[in-house]
């Protein structure tokens, strides 16, 4: 489960072209192209993040790198959701648009009792198991 669940993601960055190599080899899943991040905890909006440094601390923190595919155990509750916004691509039948409309490109939802995320894109889901820091900082970030 783990090697197919790996072979999706890769099929999944290497189609999109959301794979970003970085000089330090660390992949990122095209969450740095992100402008802004709203962090939510049901029902309602905790935090609009859009300053461009907090926005590269939160992906340098995440540690992407460390993540380890594993189904999340039944019966955990949803934590914090984080949710990653960038503009639309500019395209011949956008390119006139004045108004600069930011798109939901990932989701990351946490857990409340253990280091499990699930993260989205594409309309793809996929679970992971974080490191305690990451799931320490995604607990009491913002």
């Amino acid at each position: 489960m783990k090697k197919l669940s790996f072979l999706l993601l890769f099929i999944i960055l290497t189609v999109v072209g959301c794979n970003s190599v970085k000089d330090n080899n660390e992949t990122e899943l095209g969450m740095e192209k992100a402008q802004r991040i709203e962090v939510l905890e049901e029902p309602n909006t905790v935090v609009t993040v859009i300053d461009g440094e907090d926005i590269h601390e939160f992906i340098e923190s995440l540690k992407v790198e460390q993540w380890e595919s594993e189904k999340i155990p039944s019966g955990e509750k949803q934590g914090k959701i984080y949710k990653m916004f960038q503009e639309d691509t500019k395209t011949v039948i956008n390119s006139n648009k004045n108004e600069e409309e930011l798109k939901e490109i990932s989701t990351i939802i946490t857990y409340e009792t253990g280091p499990y995320i699930e993260f989205i894109i594409k309309n793809v889901s996929l679970s992971f198991k974080v490191p305690d820091e990451v799931y320490e900082y995604l607990s009491t970030k913002w």
